[in-house]
């Protein structure tokens, strides 16, 4: 779950100026404009969670994890977030890494799969199985968890597109923003000139 930051249209700088000292230094600038551009752009997915901008919880998913925010519970999802540089022109924001995680109750859950049902949304179809757990967990929880009506056939989950913050428009205008001046410096050297 993850979104993915490359850069395109270096190809005609590389014919303007010695391939070596062109491709030496803007290796070298451009993994520092991609290292500031990921972690601008985890920034803003975790900013965008933190600001409680998606679509609320349904009343049983407030009592159960005990709060009206949206994709936070453990704080496991928003501890995921990273970015990382894959290659000087490359990298990825997001979910990059799989792990095990606890949910309020103590189950384990795999984290890339609550990432992708929280970003798409779901339909879950409710079980027999479903509907057991509920009613028990309602009794020894009253308050917090509630049976499911007989009448419910499907839990819908909305999507909540928080990796999309990584590609709003302000956001993109910085990674550019860094590129140029990684290009700057690159082509500044090459011709001989001295920084300033």
């Amino acid at each position: 779950m993850s979104a993915d930051i490359k850069v395109v249209g270096l190809e005609a700088l590389r014919k303007h100026f010695a391939p070596g000292a062109v491709a030496i230094r803007m290796r070298r600038h451009g993994r520092r404009a991609m290292a500031k551009n990921v972690s601008l752009g985890a920034g803003a997915i975790k900013k965008s969670i933190a600001s409680g901008q998606y679509a609320g919880n349904h009343k049983v998913t407030t009592s159960i994890k005990q709060s009206a925010k949206p994709l936070v519970a453990t704080g496991a999802l928003f501890k995921s977030i990273q970015g990382r540089v894959l290659k000087w022109d490359e990298g990825v924001v997001g979910v990059v890494k799989n792990r095990r995680v606890k949910d309020a109750d103590g189950r384990s859950n795999d984290l890339l799969s609550i990432a992708a049902v929280l970003y798409f949304g779901a339909t879950i179809k409710v079980t027999e199985k479903m509907r057991r757990f509920f009613a028990v967990m309602s009794r020894l929880y009253p308050g917090r968890y509630y049976p499911i009506r007989a009448s419910t056939k499907v839990i819908v989950v909305p999507p909540r597109k928080f990796l999309d913050a990584a590609l709003d428009d302000a956001v993109v205008k910085k990674y550019v923003d860094n590129w140029q001046k990684a290009v700057f410096l690159t082509i500044f050297k090459v011709k001989g000139g001295q920084r300033g």
